[in-house]
């Protein structure tokens, strides 16, 4: 097994059992799941291997929204620092053009331009590296928490238990809220039913009435 095709689905295998976790997960525990899945196409799997690649500094990658990196515990002992067996699961807001990336092909988001011409694929390019339209990938954002009020997230927690924006409204909010050199834009919005485009496109409306009427 090549080390990148080791990696993909080391990866996949760790993604499905870190979802399932609470914050935390046992090295052993999360060891042997990714080894199962490894083997039953590639018997014979180094569990010691996976444990090094667990603790690895370079194993980050994005879990229901969030940028995952895993490193195992340290704790102090008499003759030094042993590893722990808890592999602590630590979550950092989506921050990097190269996470934000991974997050839109792990959700099919793509930003295009409405000109389909060689001048609307430069803006296409473009709008995809615009900061003000990286996603809100989680109701914690501080940039979601800026421009939606409190009582409308609330009632999207609280209220209707949503744990995170859904792809399409993640995407869709900054560009309808945040602008461009004070531009704001309109916004087409394709994806499947029953995945929020309703609320991709009534939060924003929602929240800039809210705002006007505060003045």
């Amino acid at each position: 097994m090549t080390e990148s095709v080791f990696n993909k689905e080391a990866t996949k295998a760790a993604k499905k059992a870190i979802k399932k976790a609470d914050g935390s997960i046992k090295m052993k525990k999360l060891t042997k799941k990714i080894v199962k899945k490894l083997s039953s196409n590639h018997p014979g799997v180094d569990p010691t291997i996976i444990s090094k690649w667990i603790s690895s500094e370079k194993n980050t990658f994005i879990v229901n929204g969030k940028s995952v990196s895993l490193s195992r515990s340290k704790q102090e002992l008499d003759d030094g620092i042993a590893l722990n067996k808890v592999a602590k699961i630590t979550t950092t807001a989506l921050v990097s053009s190269d996470k934000i990336e991974e997050w839109r092909r792990e959700h099919k988001i793509v930003l295009k331009d409405t000109l389909d011409d060689e001048e609307g694929q430069r803006k296409s390019k473009k709008l995809s590296h615009t900061k003000e339209y990286y996603p809100y990938a989680t109701f914690d954002s501080e940039r979601c928490k800026k421009h939606i009020p409190k009582s409308l997230l609330k009632q999207c927690t609280d209220d209707n238990g949503f744990e995170k924006p859904s792809p399409i409204q993640a995407q869709c909010w900054p560009v309808l809220l945040e602008s461009e050199n004070g531009k704001k834009r309109d916004i087409v919005g394709i994806a499947e039913t029953g995945s929020g485009k309703t609320l991709a496109f009534a939060m924003p409306a929602l929240s800039i009435m809210y705002q006007e009427d505060q003045i």
